[in-house]
């Protein structure tokens, strides 16, 4: 068959990236002709050019829960605010406690490979990278985070000991200023006579411009005593997985490592303008967000970084943002994606609940149509019952043993991951609190899940809320449970003796758009490094098949996905002699 022959084609990748919205193009049209300016110049083109860039600043503030609008940085995208953050972290830290110190850096082993390869980057440069393992459903535990964050800790102390022979052996000594200060390695080799070359200067210019440390799970201004250096320069862990959907316990993680005096991060471009994200709640020090995921344009994103937390520039050159990243800013690009987030947020609880229905319909159909198939990633589940012409099939899906292994490793013990559908609803369990029963319609799209947010767990709540967008739990996101849940629209699966090419391959030729994981390792032969961490075995790994529907899909394009996409598993099986 060819892709001209299977009408209407239908683009299930938004993961990969979303179309323009209307809204969008119309905000950055007159940026493209007439209003042309360039933001940092003086006179009345510039000056107009200038004051679009700053609402569109103070708005996408806003809509994150910034508490400052100059905590917004505006970047290419997210694989720029990711290196931007990364590496910027590692400078902070050398700056901040000398070159002899070993900046340390936490991530999980299923990061975009922005984050990863970035990390393997910083390796080769001398950073240690610890990388958590997951469990079979794609999160990462907390109790792995606190455990490298003590080793990394018996680590630093260690290496301090090493660095310094004269000091006493409670690292308590003084710098060459007479100030109080923690032992530790500097930039440079003086560290003879008991005298350690402390780098108070660094913390006293850190001070001057309002950076502040992290200690006791709060952001709270350096005392004027140089502490013993953090023993973990960043930790970084993803808001929702790009391939599998899996939203992390952000908030739960945030804490712990601030208790132990590390920033942290969350690359959020899988989750912005799909879940409810707020930087206040989250308690984060920096997000990474890019526009073309939630139907802006290409090319352009942002940073958030927290005020107190400032890291160098990565791009150098001219005084742009603030001097902190260098380039004439896409100013078009920004008003496209202010306004793309804008009409995503106001629309957030609509679109997650049209778009989870329609997807766990669809995967309650590909589950029972095709053996050898399961779901990779957190469970789905939805409310038995009819609604606005969508028949909404209670899905349970139980995974099997979370996989265990150590903590610096990429990729977790293989374990059988066995998903099987059931007719029984479920609101939540032990084994998977984070289930929340939605039933959406046409004609109530604001209806709310039933673990409604509440006031002492905000996290869950629609950020910029409104009358026509009241604050509410969305799917997939449990209030205060520890396993958030998965993206709304993203169906990931795992096709045993498939090659996943080959799958979108046929898939594109039967007239849908598919992917078989991030858009970003396309041509590669790997198996998913998600699902290779998640426990699955290579050959299940490079099965691997994502399907990410749009908030406008209709009855007529669910119908074809369903009769579609499992015609082409079997094509494929049959194709690699398999056989149906």
């Amino acid at each position: 068959m060819n892709a001209q022959d299977a009408e209407p084609y239908i683009y299930a990748d938004n993961a990969a990236t979303t179309p323009l919205s209307p809204a969008a193009l119309e905000a950055m049209m007159p940026f493209l002709t007439d209003a042309f300016g360039n933001p940092s110049g003086i006179h009345r083109v510039a000056r107009q050019a200038a004051e679009a860039l700053g609402a569109a600043r103070a708005r996408i503030a806003e809509l994150l829960g910034a508490d400052r609008t100059d905590e917004v940085y505006f970047t290419s995208g997210g694989s720029e605010s990711d290196n931007w953050v990364l590496r910027g972290a590692v400078q902070r830290f050398r700056d901040l406690y000398g070159s002899d110190a070993t900046p340390r850096i936490i991530t999980s082993s299923i990061e975009h490979h922005a984050i990863l390869h970035c990390c393997e980057a910083l390796e080769r440069e001398g950073v240690s990278v610890t990388y958590l393992p997951v469990d079979g459903q794609g999160f990462a535990r907390v109790e792995d985070l606190e455990a490298a964050l003590i080793a990394n800790e018996q680590a630093a102390r260690a290496e301090r000991v090493s660095n310094c022979p004269d000091a006493e052996r409670d690292l308590d000594c003084t710098d060459a200023t007479g100030e109080s200060a923690a032992c530790r390695p500097v930039a440079t080799s003086a560290k003879g006579g008991g005298k350690h070359a402390a780098s108070a200067a660094s913390h006293r210019a850190a001070r001057k411009s309002g950076d502040r440390e992290i200690t006791g799970g709060r952001h709270s201004e350096d005392n004027g005593a140089a502490p013993h250096p953090p023993a973990t320069a960043l930790v970084s862990i993803m808001l929702a997985n790009n391939e599998v959907g899996t939203i992390e316990p952000i908030r739960e993680l945030a804490a712990v490592a601030h208790r132990h005096g590390a920033p942290f991060h969350t690359d959020a471009v899988q989750a912005v303008g799909h879940i409810p994200v707020n930087v206040r709640e989250l308690g984060v020090d920096a997000l990474s967000l890019s526009a073309h995921k939630f139907h802006g344009p290409h090319g352009v994103g942002a940073l958030y970084l927290r005020d107190g937390f400032s890291i160098p520039p990565l791009i150098a050159g001219g005084a742009q943002e603030r001097g902190e990243r260098a380039g004439t800013e896409n100013l078009a690009g920004i008003v496209g994606m202010t306004a793309a987030l804008d009409e995503a947020v106001r629309s957030l609880a609509r679109n997650a609940q049209r778009v989870s229905a329609a997807r766990n319909e669809l995967v309650r159909h590909v589950l029972t149509s095709c053996g050898g198939v399961r779901l990779t990633g957190a469970p789905c589940a939805d409310a038995a019952g009819a609604a606005g012409g969508y028949a909404l099939t209670t899905l349970s899906l139980a995974s099997a043993v979370a996989a265990s292994g150590p903590i610096r490793t990429a990729a977790t013990s293989d374990h059988a991951c066995a998903e099987s559908a059931s007719s029984e609803a479920r609101t939540g369990s032990e084994a998977n609190p984070a289930v929340a029963v939605v039933a959406a319609s046409e004609t109530n799209h604001d209806a709310v899940a039933s673990a409604a947010a509440p006031k002492t767990n905000p996290v869950a709540t629609a950020v910029g809320a409104s009358e026509a967008n009241p604050d509410v739990s969305l799917p997939g996101i449990a209030a205060g449970r520890r396993t958030p849940g998965r993206l709304p629209s993203i169906a990931s699966f795992s096709c045993d003796n498939i090659d996943g090419e080959l799958l979108v391959v046929l898939l594109d030729r039967a007239g849908v758009a598919a992917a078989t994981g991030s858009a970003c390792s396309t041509g590669s032969t790997e198996p998913s490094h998600v699902l290779t961490a998640m426990g699955f075995s290579p050959s299940s790994a490079r099965g691997a098949l994502r399907l990410s529907l749009a908030e406008s899909i209709t009855r007529e394009e669910l119908d074809l996905l369903k009769q579609r996409i499992p015609a082409a598993i079997k094509r494929a099986r049959l194709m690699s002699g398999i056989g149906a």
